[in-house]
């Protein structure tokens, strides 16, 4: 399959108190093993900002705490798809990464595949055509910095929540966190599940 991944790492995890990426799950970094799950579905891994990852292509932010879309308007992607994930995904499953792929094989017309899940898009663990990244300037030269300003721009194909579920996946795999009271939630038990 053509499809690399960015694994986003420069947060500055503020409302988290400590570094997210480098919190342990299992003995493992939550990024590192982000990353090494990536690299069992996709043909390269990059990490975007933070730290670098052994193993993996390293790429500074541009903006360091400007925001995940800054960051992402540093990357010029080699394959034809690219999933973006973020470092704060500690249910992730890499089988997201093929359900969307197929999605997008099913509607070629799409730019990107972004799972629906709480009632939310999650554009931090969704899957882009290339040519998506070429409209990362339009909000940005507009003042408009936003995962979801981009999304705008872009025909994009939800993917909810039952499908997730139906083939076998938790639909916690998309979801990030933001503070420890997020994390504890989230790692509690499996969502309920939305229409």
């Amino acid at each position: 399959m053509d499809i690399e991944a960015v694994l986003l790492a420069g947060g500055a995890s503020s409302r988290f108190g400590s570094d997210k990426s480098a919190l342990e799950t299992d003995g493992e970094g939550l990024a590192r093993r982000i990353a090494r799950l990536l690299s069992q579905v996709t043909q390269k891994v990059t990490i975007l900002g933070g730290q670098p990852i052994e193993g993996h292509r390293h790429l500074p932010d541009l903006l360091p705490g400007a925001g995940p879309l800054r960051a992402l308007s540093g990357f010029t992607p080699s394959a034809n798809h690219v999933f973006v994930a973020s470092c704060d995904l500690p249910k992730f499953d890499p089988r997201i990464v093929l359900l969307l792929h197929e999605r997008l094989n099913r509607n070629p017309s799409v730019h990107a595949t972004v799972p629906l899940v709480g009632h939310k898009s999650q554009p931090l663990c969704a899957l882009y055509k290339s040519e998506a990244f070429q409209f990362i300037s339009t909000p940005l030269a507009e003042g408009r910095s936003s995962m979801m300003s981009w999304l705008s721009t872009l025909w994009i194909e939800p993917v909810c929540e039952n499908e997730i579920t139906a083939a076998g996946v938790d639909p916690g795999t998309v979801m990030g966190f933001n503070t420890p009271e997020e994390l504890a939630t989230l790692l509690s038990g499996p969502l309920d599940q939305a229409d």
